[in-house]
C-alpha cells in the first residue's frame, strides 16, 4: 500500500508477523524449523503511489526451491485464518518497538521528522504511529492478507546459479 493509505500499520503488522524479528512465522519455519535460510525477513515499503511488501532471505543455493516453497506457504496461511491474539500483540509490539529503536539518536530523530513533514505531510509524532498500530485487528490483519497476498501478485528475484525458471514458475502457482 502507499504513503498514507489507511491500510498502512495494518501492512506494516503483517509484515511483522511474516518476517518481523525472530520469533516471525518465517524466522521460525524458513531458519530454526528446516534449517533453509542465514536470515529470512519481511517489510513493507510504502512509496507516494505504490507500496510493496517484500521478503529477503540468505538461502544457500541447494536449499533456494525449498525455501521459496516455505516461504509461499507461509504468506498463503495468512489468507486463510485471522492471527492469534498473542501473536497479533506480539507484532504489533515489535513494530511499535523497532520505531522507537530507530529514532534513538538526534540525527534519526531531526530525519524522522523531515520526512513525515516533506513526504508524509503529517507531523510526524510517534505516538500517532503507535495509536494506529495499536488499533489494528486479527480481522484487518485476515482481510488485507486476502486483499493483498495473492499468487498473482507474487514477483521472485533470485541472485545465484538457477535456470530452471518453470520450476519456480510452478512453486508459485501452486
Amino acid at each position: 500500500v502507499a504513503l498514507n493509505d489507511k491500510n498502512e500499520a495494518t501492512l506494516a503488522v503483517i509484515a511483522a508477523i511474516l518476517g518481523g524479528g525472530m520469533s516471525s512465522r518465517l524466522f521460525t519455519q524458513v531458519r530454526e524449523r528446516r534449517g533453509l535460510a542465514y536470515y529470512v525477513r519481511a517489510e513493507h515499503e510504502a512509496l507516494q503511489d505504490t507500496g510493496i511488501l517484500a521478503v529477503t532471505a540468505g538461502v544457500a543455493n541447494k536449499s533456494t526451491k525449498e525455501a521459496v516453497k516455505v516461504v509461499k506457504e507461509e504468506i498463503q496461511k495468512m489468507t486463510k485464518r485471522p492471527v492469534a491474539q498473542k501473536e497479533l500483540e506480539k507484532a504489533k509490539e515489535y513494530v511499535i518497538g523497532t520505531t522507537a529503536l530507530s529514532l534513538d539518536t538526534t540525527d534519526a530523530q531531526a530525519a524522522h521528522i523531515g520526512y513525515s513533514a516533506l513526504v508524509r505531510k503529517s507531523s510526524g509524532k510517534v505516538d500517532t504511529l503507535t495509536k494506529e498500530i495499536k488499533k489494528v485487528t486479527a480481522k484487518e490483519v485476515l482481510k488485507l492478507s486476502k486483499e493483498l497476498l495473492q499468487t498473482k501478485n507474487i514477483n521472485l528475484a533470485i541472485i545465484g546459479p538457477h535456470n530452471d525458471k518453470n520450476e519456480f514458475l510452478k512453486i508459485l502457482s501452486q
